[in-house]
């Protein structure tokens, strides 16, 4: 039987930690499980684990690019119908229609207001929630997300960054 957490699962992907604090500090005031990702290789470890309700990801990563990220998870059975948001300091066109041409529900340019961000993930949670889950799906996010912030402060790292 599917079953979402009982607490949304947000992943933010990126590659600077001071990102990842702010958008852990701008969501707190939402009812979610935020996890941090410090980089690509952090993001598929944890996607490998579970499936969070939405994907905050950053274009520009050092290790590998989101728009290929983002390809490769519309590609995955059980990724396809996370919403995927880019939050990016990139804001030419081309940056834009690359990664809504790779599967990106949103691109959103940072610096974003806090509030706005607020408003734009509680949106698409609420669009992840109401979509029809496929038969015999599952997820255990909201577990995994805090046994890896535990892990995290036992390591005295910020809670929302997985290395």
């Amino acid at each position: 039987m599917y079953r979402l957490a009982p607490t949304p699962t947000v992943l933010v992907v990126d590659d600077d930690p001071v990102c990842l604090r702010e958008v852990d500090a701008a969501l707190s005031v939402l009812e979610l499980d935020v996890v941090g990702a410090l980089g690509a290789g952090a993001a598929k470890a944890f996607l490998r684990a579970c499936t969070p309700d939405l994907i905050l990801l950053e274009l520009a990563l050092a290790d590998e690019s989101g728009v290929e990220l983002c390809r490769r998870w519309r590609n995955d059975q059980r990724l396809d119908r996370v919403p995927i948001l880019f939050l990016t300091a990139l804001a030419a066109a081309n940056h834009r229609s690359a990664a809504l041409s790779a599967g990106a529900d949103d691109y959103l340019e940072k610096p974003v207001d806090s509030s706005r961000l607020q408003r734009i993930v509680r949106r698409w949670i609420a669009t992840r929630r109401q979509a029809a889950p496929e038969p015999g799906a599952r997820s255990d996010t909201g577990e995994l997300a805090r046994a890896l912030r535990r892990a995290a402060l036992h390591r005295d790292l910020r809670r929302s960054i997985v290395e």
